[in-house]
């Protein structure tokens, strides 16, 4: 059984072609992340240009190339400014130019050389697909599913514009049709024996993660692991982190007794979310007893309530997960900002209430807090009542 000591007042997100060494485009890969979800897009290695035939393009490409894996940003723009200017025709250096440009969130310049590049050669699927990831990050994703279009047109085979669709739609949170293109990717990187099979099971784990499908996200990410790919921290927290005991005593004693439990802190507000109110019971209500004793006297996470944000104390279950996200996101991220602090807890709220409405009952309150969450103006009104 879950005890406890000393009981206190409680105190109140892709992947990205790096096209480096040559101009058979070498693959590697970013990660592409917004404020809705990790936007994964990977890379096709195509081999699809020619390459140039000007001895100076080829010695200010080769320059830089190398001061792009430097970092040197801006001796990397200007030596591929001066390769497309011995060679106007030269598509590598135009693409890899927009991925500079990218990387250094100058948006439009990378649209140009995209552009630029497809003017060139309009079956250049790399420049369509780069064209497209930073129409994502813009969250221009209609523009963004245009390019992903033409690439299926020009190649039905290649599975990077089915990858890449699916994570429009997963942006745009259209989760049957993220779903459907990242099954499409799946199905044709199988065809091809490619190593982002895992990529693909990550994807379709995400997106199964998204709609609350819990039960087929940890399948789909069980399979990404067993391909060798790496999760990001609070997927795999969440879902392979420390297992949840209510046969363990812990004691609380000492104010430096509080931090040897944030790790089991985190895998029980992970459980309590995850979790179907209806089952388990008793261990939802032991582990809610030790998570409001662990807050009560935690010397270093402070839980403030603002009547106007928290205005639904009725749903005891609901405000459990709210103090519960408060501190995860404490845990994690070593930040105690209130603000910060009062979105996670909220947004954990919110998630689980979605998941549980029927056998929570309708709460107005909650109700509020999600048209603002669809309507993207939750982080507004949080701030506007701190």
């Amino acid at each position: 059984m879950l005890s406890t000591m000393n009981r206190k007042s409680l105190l109140t997100l892709g992947f990205l072609t790096s096209s480096l060494v040559c101009f058979s485009q070498v693959v590697e890969k970013d990660v592409v992340k917004t404020d809705k979800a990790n936007n994964i897009i990977s890379s096709v290695e195509t081999g699809m240009y020619d390459g140039t035939k000007s001895e100076d393009a080829e010695k200010f490409y080769g320059l830089a190339v190398d001061y792009a894996r430097e970092k040197d940003t801006k001796n990397a723009v200007k030596y591929y400014l001066k390769a497309v200017k011995a060679d106007p025709g030269f598509e590598e250096a135009y693409d890899n130019l927009g991925r500079v440009y990218r990387t250094i969130g100058e948006y439009e310049n990378a649209i140009e050389c995209y552009k630029k590049s497809i003017e060139i050669y309009p079956s250049g699927e790399m420049a369509h697909q780069n064209l497209a990831v930073v129409y994502g990050i813009q969250q221009r994703y209609d523009e963004a599913l245009v390019q992903y279009e033409i690439m299926q047109e020009i190649s039905p085979k290649n599975p990077e514009s089915f990858f890449g669709a699916s994570n429009i739609y997963m942006q745009k949170k259209e989760y049957n049709k993220a779903l459907d293109n990242a099954e499409k990717a799946l199905e044709l990187y199988k065809a091809s024996d490619s190593h982002y099979i895992g990529d693909a099971y990550y994807l379709i784990g995400l997106i199964h993660y998204y709609s609350d499908n819990l039960e087929e996200a940890k399948k789909h990410l069980q399979l990404a692991k067993d391909k060798g790919v790496k999760l990001s921290p609070n997927i795999e927290n969440e879902f392979f982190g420390k297992e949840v005991s209510t046969e363990k005593t812990y004691k609380l004693e000492k104010p430096e007794d509080y931090a040897q439990y944030e790790e089991e802190i985190v895998a029980m507000v992970n459980w309590l979310s995850n979790t179907p109110v209806s089952e388990m019971p008793d261990t939802r209500k032991e582990i809610n007893a030790f998570l409001l004793s662990w807050l009560t006297g935690s010397p270093d996470i402070t839980i403030e309530i603002s009547e106007k944000i928290v205005s639904y104390t009725d749903c005891g279950e609901c405000l459990f997960l709210f103090m519960g996200g408060w501190a995860k996101y404490s845990i994690e991220s070593d930040d105690n900002n209130a603000f910060n602090a009062n979105l996670a807890g909220t947004k954990t709220a919110i998630k689980f209430y979605r998941k549980n409405k029927k056998e929570l009952g309708k709460n107005k309150a909650i109700e509020k807090l999600i048209k603002l969450q669809d309507n993207n103006e939750l982080e507004g009104f949080i701030r506007s009542n701190l």
